[in-house]
């Protein structure tokens, strides 16, 4: 078991940002670390949100934050300090890259954009992702779980900040977040 942050408690501040792991993906972990603890993930705990919409096919979850404007204010915090570290970082990141803050902003993919908080649940690789619903524990996603308009508390990780390459296998200036859910309780 591991253990996660409530977005209530999470300081963005407290967010460490690790070095770049080139490969096929190249990415750049996240930690938290609270002056007591050190986490070496990123785990959050999201307070109960709306789901917005919900496509079985692609993964696509969709959770409103117009009701909880402190999470929207806590996640937009959270994205814009990584897309400053991007662009303070990205010499040394990737050699010869030199993208201005306006162009990184456009290349950058948010989890949070107008109100709504955008992840991703892989329903058709079905990884082990329990999901408590009507006082049972189910360990895979059926058809009905998650629908429009339910009530929704998750555990995800932001596994670190996801640089896109191009064909020659060079940085596009293109990125995003890349998270995992662990957990969904609806109701």
């Amino acid at each position: 078991m591991e253990w996660c942050i409530p977005l209530q408690k999470l300081e963005v501040g407290k967010v460490q940002i690790g070095d770049a792991q080139h490969s096929e993906k190249s990415l750049v972990p996240l930690a938290y670390f609270d002056g007591q603890n050190n986490f070496l993930n990123l785990n959050v705990f999201l307070p109960k949100l709306k789901v917005h919409d919900f496509n079985e096919k692609n993964g696509s979850l969709v959770l409103s934050l117009k009701e909880n404007p402190q999470a929207e204010a806590k996640l937009n915090a959270l994205q814009s300090t990584l897309l400053r570290a991007v662009f303070i970082q990205q010499n040394v990141w990737f050699q010869d890259s030199h993208y201005t803050f306006e162009t990184l902003s456009k290349q950058f993919k948010p989890i949070v954009e107008n109100t709504l908080l955008n992840l991703f649940y892989p329903v058709q690789f079905t990884p082990e992702i329990h999901i408590y619903k009507d006082e049972i524990w189910h360990k895979s996603y059926t058809p009905g779980l998650i629908k429009p308009n339910d009530s929704i508390r998750l555990m995800f990780r932001i596994q670190g900040i996801s640089f896109h390459k191009n064909e020659r296998n060079i940085w596009s200036g293109k990125f995003r977040l890349q998270h995992r859910i662990y957990a969904v309780i609806v109701g």
